[in-house]
């Protein structure tokens, strides 16, 4: 494969660390994986407790869901040659913000 596609997909999976080795697998050498994704947002914030809190209800509700998840990680980890990130925040609830990331990973 030349590329996969992952928007909003990462937090839903069962194993993010096995889903990312077998995207890693299928792609070709110089293949990338296309990412946007919400985060776990930094320690020590309103939102990261919120997520911490919610996720739980989450997972059921949401076909899986984990806002609590460190997606951005699991991504750096799982073996790709590069992996270029984008940090961005959208407005959440409660006065809270989303962390989002949106990048590129080169096998």
């Amino acid at each position: 494969m030349d590329a996969v596609i992952a928007g909003t997909v990462l937090c839903s999976v069962r194993d993010p660390a096995r889903a990312l080795a077998q995207i890693r697998r299928v792609l070709r050498p110089g293949g990338r994986l296309v990412f946007f994704e919400h985060v776990v947002a930094p320690a020590g914030t309103w939102t990261r407790v919120l997520q911490r809190t919610y996720a739980p209800l989450s997972r059921i509700i949401d076909a899986g869901c984990d806002p609590a998840r460190d997606t951005e990680t699991a991504i750096r980890d799982a073996g790709f040659q590069t992996v270029d990130v984008r940090s961005e925040l959208a407005p959440g609830i409660l006065g809270t913000v989303d962390p989002l990331i949106q990048g590129i990973a080169v096998r």
